[in-house]
């Protein structure tokens, strides 16, 4: 609710403007409610296979890892860690020949 100033028999009162806000009062809800802390950037992610950052970036944006689910969140990608898990062992390859 907002206030604005009416004049009322010379005296200057508070009018409360009735419109619609929205306000947070709680604490912000991560993606997939997922905590911070299971939410993991390209770097992570980068770190943890091993492989260049930069090398990621080129594999997402030519739609490589398509298949590998991601949240933006203002125009920053994040992964869920269970997401990273279920990826890595989807394509698991048990057999030498096949890397």
């Amino acid at each position: 609710m907002r206030l604005a100033l009416r004049e009322r028999g010379g005296t200057i009162v508070p009018k409360a403007i009735s419109k619609t806000c929205k306000v947070s009062t709680g604490p912000t809800a991560q993606p997939n409610n997922q905590p911070p802390s299971q939410l993991r950037t390209v770097d992570d992610l980068a770190e943890r296979w091993r492989v260049a950052r930069k090398t990621l970036r080129n594999k997402l944006s030519s739609g490589e890892l398509d298949d590998l689910p991601r949240i933006k969140i203002f125009g920053r990608v994040r992964f869920s860690l269970d997401d990273i898990v279920a990826y890595e062992r989807t394509h698991r390859v048990s057999k030498r020949g096949n890397v």
